[in-house]
């Protein structure tokens, strides 16, 4: 088993917890109730450019077991700097309204409701993490074109 350990989180190749690209590494650690935390290490690129991450929005989620409408990211910026692109996705999934666009730099946090397209564009050793209330589901998330 080859493991990179970072503190509480963990990488395995062989169970599949995290992942690892020519972007960014992704440790996971899933809590016994549920909940997840994420944390995205931006890796060093050609030239320092920013590296795209998201793209994306999440829709809400029922709870079957406690009935309830779920959904919201909390995100820490806690190295590092970027952009972040917000715009709102409507019932047909269409990006509509203005799109939101801030620099950011550490530390910084932000609760991302699902349903709110978001894209970060962040520098190489930017680190990034994510909480979610239940593991990430990639049936319920879909590809917007939210770009610089």
């Amino acid at each position: 088993m080859k493991t990179l350990m970072h503190g509480p989180l963990l990488y395995d190749k062989e169970s599949g917890i995290g992942h690892l690209d020519k972007r960014r590494l992704i440790e996971e650690i899933i809590f016994p109730d549920g909940r997840v935390q994420v944390k995205i290490s931006v890796l060093p690129t050609e030239g320092d450019s920013l590296v795209c991450l998201g793209a994306h929005y999440h829709e809400g989620m029922y709870d079957t077991q406690e009935r309830t409408i779920f959904g919201e990211e909390e995100f820490t910026l806690t190295d590092g700097s970027g952009i972040l692109l917000t715009q709102l996705v409507d019932v047909l999934g269409q990006l509509v309204g203005e799109r939101s666009q801030i620099e950011i730099k550490a530390p910084y946090g932000i609760i991302m409701p699902f349903g709110l397209a978001h894209t970060f564009y962040l520098a190489p050793g930017s680190v990034l993490y994510n909480k979610m209330q239940r593991k990430f589901d990639p049936e319920h998330t879909h590809a917007v074109d939210l770009t610089i």
